[in-house]
């Protein structure tokens, strides 16, 4: 997928390459078109009216002050002229990290100089092969490779949303496994030692091209071969998996910056034959409790499944990426990051307010993206079954009003929000457990379709006023 120009039209001279600015007006990149492949020019400011003659790039630059700049065509190959630094974000997980049962649709680089992957591709062919470092350098621009994996289109959209340093390009590689469960994935395993390999040599080849090197984050998509463990099992595992990459990856870049890991919740457990799952909802509970560490991008059940009802088509995988983009941009930079997510809720007889946290307010509900399967997909529970919800409705200022059909009494009270829906059913906007409230988002995939934040399965107790 090549990104869209917008702002000025493109242009060229004859025989030379095209260029063209992408982004809004006051953060336009100039790019050009080479071989039929984007190469960035700018990462920074705003940069406008771009031409080529005699073998450069003339644009001008509004960055602190207007005036005319005037550089080299790229050479096939070569680095952003802006890059002093890489970026490595490490992908694992089981089968939707992979792309499972879908095809590659990402098969032109999104920016050739900028976004890059190793050499033997984003993914291995054979998953349970061990990655050597002969397989990790040279660096190649980034594309998929046999599956349409999520990481792709993460690493595109951070580029669409200027959520990479200035200075830096981006290295992207997914060593997961289909099928398998946390503890399959976990240091000792060939996924987890591939990984480290795939540090190890990129760091190298980064100091030979004279670039600063760090992991950024690890992307972790995982968690259905783990649903029905006790409560805790999970998390626990999580903050396990986390401190190992973060100890091992940082003995080999000395970087002082933690190694974070991005999760995202899975939506698909009904197709299993379960009604709920608590795995969602401590993926949530892990960016909530250690935001120093965890970060999640919310749910999956927006984008349509494929016909198993378990795994994604391409196009799903590459949104699913883009919703990534926001959280990584956030861990990346340092600032807070949290999805779509209920802060409070607050019981006066038998109403209660749901408060919301929203990436981009306002709290919306939308029924026509995401089916409504009853009441916002909100539910109230406790001990006795003393109550059930009557009535769910989005109010101002990220609230939702939930009445009840009695004033409850039953001990251990919550609001479940999108957490359990019906046993073999599919996962997926119209079937799966889901609820239609969702972010005001004003971000744009590739293709030019809103990329919002939804909100995450959820449990939260109920506090008396």
């Amino acid at each position: 997928m090549t990104p869209p120009a917008s702002g000025d039209e493109m242009n060229a001279a004859d025989g030379m390459p095209q260029v063209y600015t992408v982004g809004p007006i006051g953060g336009r990149d100039v790019f050009a078109l080479i071989g039929g492949v984007p190469y960035q020019i700018t990462s920074s400011g705003d940069n406008f009216s771009p031409s080529v003659t005699s073998r450069r790039i003339n644009y001008v630059s509004a960055a602190g002050g207007v005036h005319q700049e005037s550089v080299t065509l790229p050479a096939e190959g070569s680095v952003a002229p802006f890059a002093t630094r890489l970026l490595h974000i490490i992908s694992s997980g089981q089968s939707l990290s992979m792309g499972g049962t879908s095809d590659a649709v990402t098969m032109r680089p999104p920016v050739a100089n900028r976004l890059y992957t190793i050499f033997d591709g984003v993914r291995l062919t054979d998953q349970d092969a061990t990655l050597t470092p002969a397989m990790v350098t040279p660096f190649k621009p980034l594309v998929a490779k046999l599956s349409e994996i999520p990481l792709v289109q993460l690493s595109a959209q951070l580029n669409r949303l200027r959520g990479l340093p200035s200075d830096a390009a981006l290295l992207s590689s997914a060593h997961g496994r289909n099928g398998k469960d946390i503890a399959s994935l976990g240091k000792g395993t060939v996924y987890y030692n591939n990984a480290i390999t795939a540090v190890t040599a990129a760091r190298a080849e980064a100091g030979r091209l004279g670039l600063g090197y760090r992991v950024a984050l690890v992307d972790w998509i995982q968690g259905e071969d783990d649903c029905g463990r006790p409560p805790g099992a999970y998390l626990a595992d999580l903050v396990r998996l986390q401190a190992d990459y973060d100890t091992d990856m940082r003995a080999i870049t000395h970087q002082s910056e933690r190694v974070p890991m991005l999760l995202d919740q899975i939506s698909n457990w009904t197709s299993y034959g379960m009604t709920d799952c608590l795995v969602p909802l401590e993926q949530l509970q892990a960016a909530l409790d250690f935001p120093d560490r965890f970060a999640c991008a919310g749910p999956k059940y927006w984008v349509p499944t494929n016909t198993d009802g378990r795994h994604l088509t391409s196009d799903s995988y590459t949104r699913i990426g883009a919703m990534h983009a926001r959280a990584a941009m956030g861990m990346i930079s340092g600032d807070a990051w949290k999805p779509t997510h209920a802060i409070s809720a607050k019981r006066s007889g038998a109403t209660i307010m749901l408060s919301f946290h929203t990436p981009f307010g306002p709290l919306v509900k939308d029924d026509v993206n995401v089916g409504d399967p009853g009441n916002l997909g909100i539910r109230y529970i406790d001990d006795s079954g003393s109550a059930a919800v009557k009535r769910a409705r989005v109010l101002g200022d990220n609230v939702v009003e939930v009445d009840l059909t009695a004033v409850p009494d039953g001990a251990n009270p919550y609001i479940g929000i999108a957490d359990a829906g019906q046993s073999g059913q599919p996962g997926g906007p119209f079937t799966g457990a889901r609820s239609c409230l969702r972010d005001s988002s004003p971000d744009l995939d590739a293709h030019g379709r809103p990329v919002f934040n939804w909100a995450c399965h959820q449990r939260i107790p109920v506090t008396p006023t």
